[in-house]
């Protein structure tokens, strides 16, 4: 905006009074409410934690590595996850081309801090002081830190309260808070116990989440004790951590879940009443999960769905090449095909998703009978902007991108759930559509395989 603008936007402004329509409270707030009153009535005192972290906690927890971990709790710091192109030899230990492959390979595929750091442990097998150096020549920019810090987690929130505390107050503290952490902005739930046991700490947990399932992490952090940190699991999926906070005067047992991962209907149950989502709400909240970020994985996927819609009902064993690229001296090729006799693609490989009153569906381009629901859906649903064949060849596009040079086969066959035709439902969808349908699953048929050949150079003899 111009000055001129500026200045004339006061002929914009309204000259009537505007008039309130019905409030309303923020939709999370029962809920919160509602636990706040469940861990009153269990002994605990609610306190608010401060948002920012000082930089000499988080030298005091980890030391040379604080540049890294002190990433997970900056906002607005995208800049600062930008990778460059990195010498892994400044690593200690010899790396062999196939691990720089493999670390190459989670540094581009992942966003998040925490879980960079998992995988360069659990899946390209470094240890964590290889791991950090990992990030930090290949992150240089998290070199930058302040003197403050946005928390990016409660853990590193909760020493200095614990320690005013334990001057003014006798005996253990049981505390909570519920508040907001960074990178990416989230409400979270914490809470602390100490003097306790951790098998105390993690009773509780069970007790409010109706959940005693957890599992050891690929690396302890190093605020906690060693061996005391736990992933909280519900439904087997990650929805927060557990562990003993070291470096205090007594053992402080912690835990913490981000509020969207802890709907419960024991105590969330006002997220069910009174709640309506549109159709297109729905539609537009399901979403192809992995895609591919490169200009070639982009083009390999619509090869990919261009080839089945040709020859998706030719007759099998046959197979067609759909995609060759020159990477680090290899040619790669990706081939669709079907070994057994047969079309080349199964009868649902073109299956569309359809949410209809509420329902979610999987229907046929066409046919699926006369049946009342699926003629009405088609009518009168909201179709997704994808298909299965969409899903699918955008999956496979990503697993092929992460790791070029490997030569692999991945297949869907009869899909039961979304995920198997990656497809993401969130659980928010999930439990609106509880008492309707969610129906997407058939026997979609259709293997992708690729093959690596090493191109000849003048380098060889």
């Amino acid at each position: 905006m111009n000055t001129e603008e500026w200045m004339n936007s006061v002929d914009n402004l309204p000259e009537k009074k505007a008039e309130p329509g019905k409030g309303s409270e923020h939709r999370m707030k029962p809920s919160e409410n509602n636990l706040r009153e469940k861990m009153i009535k269990k002994g605990f005192e609610e306190v608010q934690l401060p948002s920012f972290v000082s930089e000499k906690t988080f030298k005091s927890f980890y030391g040379d590595a604080t540049p890294f971990f002190s990433s997970m709790h900056v906002s607005a710091h995208k800049n600062m996850l930008e990778p460059e192109e990195a010498d892994l030899s400044k690593i200690s230990g010899s790396l062999s081309e196939e691990e720089k492959r493999k670390i190459k390979k989670v540094i581009r595929s992942e966003d998040n801090p925490r879980k960079i750091l998992e995988k360069l442990v659990s899946e390209a097998g470094l240890m964590l002081p290889q791991a950090v150096k990992a990030v930090e020549i290949s992150f240089p920019s998290v070199k930058k830190s302040e003197e403050k810090l946005l928390r990016g987690s409660m853990a590193l929130a909760w020493p200095e309260t614990i320690s005013v505390l334990s001057k003014k107050k006798t005996g253990s503290l049981f505390l909570f808070s519920i508040g907001r952490c960074f990178l990416p902005e989230r409400p979270v739930f914490s809470f602390v116990v100490s003097g306790g046991t951790q098998e105390q700490g993690k009773g509780i947990v069970g007790n409010l989440f109706k959940s005693s399932e957890f599992r050891k992490p690929d690396f302890t952090d190093p605020c906690f004790v060693p061996g005391t940190e736990e992933i909280f699991l519900r439904n087997g999926e990650e929805a927060g951590r557990t562990g003993v906070i070291r470096g205090l005067e007594k053992p402080v047992f912690f835990f913490e879940t981000d509020l969207k991962e802890a709907f419960n209907e024991s105590f969330f149950t006002q997220f069910d009443k009174d709640w309506d989502l549109t159709d297109q709400e729905i539609v537009e909240a399901i979403k192809i999960d992995e895609k591919p970020s490169s200009t070639w994985g982009k083009l390999l996927s619509k090869k990919i769905q261009k080839t089945c819609k040709l020859y998706g009902d030719h007759k099998a064993p046959s197979e067609f090449q759909v995609f060759k690229k020159e990477v680090d001296d290899h040619e790669l090729q990706v081939w669709v095909k079907e070994d057994k006799e047969g079309p080349l693609c199964g009868p649902a490989f073109l299956n569309e998703v359809y949410v209809h009153e509420g329902n979610v569906l999987s229907l046929p381009p066409s046919g699926g009978g006369e049946k009342s629901l699926v003629k009405k859906a088609r009518r009168e649903g909201v179709e997704a902007d994808f298909n299965f064949l969409k899903a699918f060849s955008d999956m496979v596009a990503h697993e092929i991108e992460s790791d070029p040079l490997k030569e692999q086969k991945i297949s869907v066959k009869k899909i039961n759930n979304p995920e198997e035709i990656n497809i993401r439902v969130p659980d928010i969808i999930r439990r609106y559509t509880r008492d309707k349908m969610l129906n997407i699953g058939g026997k979609v048929d259709i293997t992708v395989e690729t093959r690596v050949k090493r191109l000849w150079t003048h380098e060889q003899p």
